[in-house]
């Protein structure tokens, strides 16, 4: 059984390795804000061709021509311990970022809220739940937008933001305690910057109202620009504690995983799916199991994944083919032997 875990691990190693690196299709939508043309990239999951009708969370990345990668970057570092994202990113210049008079809607506000979503919800598959993400002066913007409504994304992450004018904090205090705790989750984080900067962060974690509903990070290793990816990460992971089951319910019984993202639907809104890896993955281990009871596991993690998508037919197929160069040959005829009770007209089923 050891030998098969590792060459399980192995197989799914070499078909991550396998994939191509992706980053964003760029296409230009018609801004009302600024009365012309602006240009966002859109990140899809690997999985949302797939032919599923999965909805997915969105990411949207103030001054996406610069920052949007690091996003990327987080999220992939993190692909078993948050869902899979949407990332949008939304072309920006500096000036842009710039707040309005306190509580007013900028112009940048307007093609966010006005132009952007409205056109992604409307054409991909959305869930509704959304984190805004940018750093410098977006992170000014996105505190901005945080003290102004605070409850149009899920959370909000504003990387070393642009404090040195003192007006973030000026209206920060202003709010009072049941104001704030209106507001959905917002996320400072600093690195090792300027004095002034310094002192405005710790100005604004000193906020007694603030402690409940915003969290701050300090980097003390970290440059104005080398944040981005870190705060993201830690972000993410504060957002989704205990998104990845447990290792004996992953490898459980199937009704235990189900229950699982069950509890993650329940508790997101939306329905989160298993993963296709998992799925495959699972379905590999108990299928070359030598512990009759794990193959009835195998069967019903086929039955459940076809069900939802039977295109996936051919993601379990090549896994049973894998398989067998990993010399599990009984475990990759039991699991073929699943796949075709339920994918009968596919090719390999009529040999």
């Amino acid at each position: 059984m050891k030998i098969s875990l590792i060459a399980i691990a192995l197989l799914f190693t070499a078909t991550v390795l396998a994939e191509p690196v992706k980053y964003a299709d760029r296409l230009n939508i018609e801004s009302t804000a600024f009365s012309g043309p602006r240009e966002i990239m859109i990140s899809l999951p690997e999985s949302y061709e797939n032919g599923s009708h999965n909805l997915y969370p969105v990411i949207y990345t103030v001054r996406g021509q610069l920052d949007m990668l690091a996003v990327i970057a987080a999220i992939d570092m993190l692909s078993s311990e948050a869902p899979e994202f949407i990332v949008v990113g939304i072309t920006g210049t500096g000036a842009e970022f710039i707040p309005a008079e306190e509580g007013e809607q900028s112009a940048f506000s307007v093609l966010l809220h006005n132009d952007v979503i409205p056109y992604i919800e409307e054409h991909y598959r959305t869930a509704p739940y959304s984190i805004l993400v940018g750093h410098s002066a977006a992170g000014k913007f996105v505190t901005n937008d945080w003290l102004r409504g605070g409850r149009d994304f899920s959370s909000y992450f504003a990387v070393s933001p642009e404090l040195h004018d003192g007006k973030i904090n000026t209206w920060a205090m202003s709010l009072s305690q049941e104001e704030v705790d209106s507001k959905n989750s917002l996320l400072i984080s600093m690195g090792n910057e300027d004095q002034r900067m310094q002192m405005m962060f710790d100005e604004l974690k000193g906020l007694a109202s603030f402690e409940t509903t915003v969290n701050f990070i300090q980097f003390e290793d970290q440059t104005h620009m080398s944040g981005r990816v870190n705060t993201v990460m830690m972000g993410l992971r504060n957002s989704f504690k205990d998104w990845r089951p447990a290792k004996k319910v992953e490898s459980g019984k199937f009704e235990g995983l189900q229950a699982h993202y069950l509890e993650l639907s329940e508790r997101y809104g939306y329905e989160v799916a298993i993963p296709l890896e998992t799925m495959k993955r699972e379905s590999a281990f108990h299928s070359a199991s030598n512990i009759e009871e794990r193959w009835q596991v195998a069967a019903n993690i086929v039955e459940y994944a076809l069900s939802k998508s039977p295109n996936d037919a051919d993601e379990f197929i090549g896994i049973a083919d894998e398989m067998v160069g990993y010399g599990m040959v009984e475990g990759s005829h039991r699991l073929l032997s699943y796949i075709c009770e339920h994918a009968s007209e596919h090719q390999r089923c009529k040999r």
